[in-house]
């Protein structure tokens, strides 16, 4: 797929410069416009749109907020008139490959005509991420349950390997050790979490 990409690049001599033009037009006529970036994504970055989206000079209606999946950061949103710009975490450039049930609650969210979810849990949230995981299961206990839970608790199995970073842009092959990045929320009320990276010695050491 990369092959065939960057031969088209090579050969295509009359592609835009830039397609903020055109994502301007969808938004004057009034069509809800939706930007997407995995946050370890290094062919289109985050800061990249993110640069991108503040030339386009639109007001914000939703300041920049994270968003929920399960009790953990799923990513970060904000929304603008007719533009709505979401992150994912722990996506590289295929979002629905790298992290499939982010990118369902992504991909609702849009088809509703609402945004990522701003609270912890919901019942729908656990039926949908037992798509991808059967060991989950959905108590009929939050069938009473009003809302949204105040604590919850994913499954931790598999989220060191979700964080783990296989490459690094200029960083050269053959490295040694294992490292990882990802969030860790802090203040769940406030919707807070911090970045972090990671890196493993590749040895041990001894003092």
């Amino acid at each position: 797929m990369f092959e065939s990409s960057s031969y088209i690049h090579g050969v295509w001599k009359d592609r835009p410069l830039t397609v903020l033009p055109v994502i301007r037009e969808l938004m004057d006529s009034g069509m809800r416009v939706w930007i997407y970036s995995g946050d370890t994504d290094y062919i289109i970055p985050v800061t990249s749109t993110r640069y991108s989206v503040n030339k386009l000079g639109t007001s914000v209606k939703n300041p920049w907020y994270p968003w929920y999946i399960l009790g953990e950061v799923g990513g970060y949103a904000v929304g603008y008139q007719n533009l709505t710009f979401v992150t994912v975490r722990g996506s590289g450039h295929f979002v629905p490959s790298y992290q499939p049930a982010r990118a369902l609650v992504l991909f609702s969210s849009f088809i509703n005509g609402t945004l990522p979810p701003s609270r912890k849990l919901i019942r729908e949230e656990l039926s949908i991420q037992r798509k991808f995981d059967k060991s989950i299961s959905v108590s009929p206990a939050l069938d009473k349950t009003a809302g949204y839970l105040n604590v919850y608790v994913g499954p931790q199995d598999g989220l060191k390997e979700i964080d783990q970073i296989e490459s690094l842009p200029g960083q050269p092959d053959g490295v040694d050790f294992n490292q990882y990045s990802g969030y860790v929320t802090v203040d769940p009320d406030a919707g807070r979490a911090l970045f972090y990276y990671f890196v493993e010695s590749a040895s041990e050491l001894f003092y």
